[in-house]
């Protein structure tokens, strides 16, 4: 199918999404860029997913391959990073789906910026019958220190990294079970704690689809997840002004608490967690109510 050396490696696990992972590789077939293969590597469905596989290998250089990953989607990543043909890694969930123009968009950005590493764009996100934009990054100096603080600004589903690059700096996706669902925020923070480029693209190049029933729709399952990830990093931080940077991390935590409990009408939480935010740092929880809100009104729309 391709003549050429294969440009991106495409990595998708899986497991029991033939519904959803359809409409994934649909989005990859109808791709405009055309060098690419695809890894779908699949933790041993018990649903039609080797069906649906089967009904895109005529229109894709797919490799399917089945691992038990005891429930590490951290593994099936890594799998497919080891096994990639291609230099540049496009992740895909496979409740996710991209735009035509999604490689080809990418794959110019990567040519006319040979000092990056990391390509991210950004995505529309479906949550309860409501579509938002999904704005990430922006790349600051010092930006392993600006996720540790404000948290992840990065899509798996949107990000595009050079293979040569994490096989040099011995980076990939951990598989603590501790990390799950927050996995892709370690993976992104040791990127930028080695220096990695990131180049975050304006245009909106795929949708996330997130879903009741999803590993991180559970909130506090999620969170305890984030935490663990932040504290494996703390024990290794050398900043001069640690205790000053862990403060304002569980700040940050604590404040996504407030936005949770008032989001789902725990008043008495929220009150609790507004008080403790308020006496603790008025300032900054003023400045965080005024981003957060701004960014909700720019973003968000209904259909």
């Amino acid at each position: 199918m391709l003549k050429n050396k294969i440009f991106f490696s495409i990595i998708i696990p899986t497991y029991n999404h033939a519904f959803f992972l359809d409409k994934a590789l649909k989005s990859v077939a109808q791709q405009t860029f055309k060098n690419y293969e695809v890894i779908v590597i699949d933790n041993f469905s018990i649903d039609n997913t080797a069906e649906i596989v089967r009904k895109y290998k005529k229109y894709c250089n797919i490799v399917y391959k089945k691992i038990y990953n005891n429930g590490v989607i951290g593994k099936s990543r890594n799998f497919g990073i080891k096994n990639a043909k291609g230099n540049w890694l496009a992740f895909l969930d496979s409740d996710d789906f991209w735009y035509p123009e999604k490689l080809k968009v990418i794959f110019r950005y990567i040519k006319n910026n040979i000092n990056h590493e990391i390509f991210c764009n950004n995505e529309i996100l479906n949550k309860e019958m409501t579509k938002s934009y999904s704005n990430y990054g922006p790349f600051v100096n010092d930006f392993y220190r600006n996720l540790l603080i404000k948290g992840n600004c990065i899509s798996t589903s949107g990000s595009v990294v050079n293979r040569n690059f994490l096989i040099k700096k011995k980076i990939f996706f951990s598989e603590k079970k501790s990390f799950v669902t927050a996995e892709d925020y370690d993976f992104f923070l040791n990127l930028a704690k080695v220096k990695g480029n990131f180049y975050f693209v304006k245009n909106f190049l795929g949708e996330h689809n997130y879903y009741y029933g999803s590993a991180s729709s559970d909130y506090f399952f999620h969170r305890k997840a984030v935490i663990s990830v932040l504290k494996n990093h703390i024990n290794s931080f050398t900043f001069d002004d640690k205790k000053k940077v862990i403060s304002y991390i569980f700040f940050n935590v604590n404040f996504n608490d407030m936005i949770f409990f008032l989001k789902n009408k725990f008043i008495i939480k929220f009150l609790k967690t507004f008080l403790n935010l308020f006496f603790m740092n008025p300032l900054n929880l003023s400045f965080l109510i005024i981003r957060k809100f701004k960014n909700l009104y720019r973003s968000k729309y209904t259909y």
